[in-house]
């Protein structure tokens, strides 16, 4: 019985895995980041994505920060976007609160996830698509 377990787990890994190489393949992200006048601004945007739920991932230095929501996807070639701000007039407007010294060495990775559940029932978020940009300051 233990056999036939790792066998479905092995299985799940491996669909989830290749899911993600064949959304990989069509997706693309625009990350884009701004730190001026003491204040940080993310923004994760995820294009062409296949229907389902999305959240994003920033990381700067030794920080990460996801998404406080997942956003859906409806239709084939849909795109989410995922803002991160300091900045309390962001927040309000539904950003993802980041404090000011967020960007650390003027640079961002950003990762568009996608909500999937293994056949065991668990919910992992797999990457589809990822990028690192350098970071505009004024």
């Amino acid at each position: 019985m233990k056999s036939k377990q790792t066998h479905v787990a092995i299985f799940s890994a491996v669909a989830v895995i290749a899911l993600t190489m064949a959304e990989a393949n069509a997706a693309s992200i625009r990350v884009r980041c701004d730190s001026r006048g003491g204040n940080s601004v993310v923004s994760v945007d995820g294009f062409d994505l296949t229907a389902g739920r999305y959240r994003a991932v920033a990381i700067s230095g030794g920080s990460t920060k996801v998404s406080r929501d997942t956003k859906p996807v409806v239709a084939p070639n849909d795109q989410a976007e995922f803002d991160f701000s300091s900045k309390l007039v962001d927040q309000a407007a539904g950003a993802t609160v980041i404090p000011a010294t967020f960007i650390k060495n003027n640079q961002i990775l950003g990762k568009i996830q996608k909500r999937t559940v293994t056949s065991t029932g668990a919910i992992v978020f797999p990457t589809v698509i990822s990028d690192t940009v350098v970071c505009r300051t004024r």
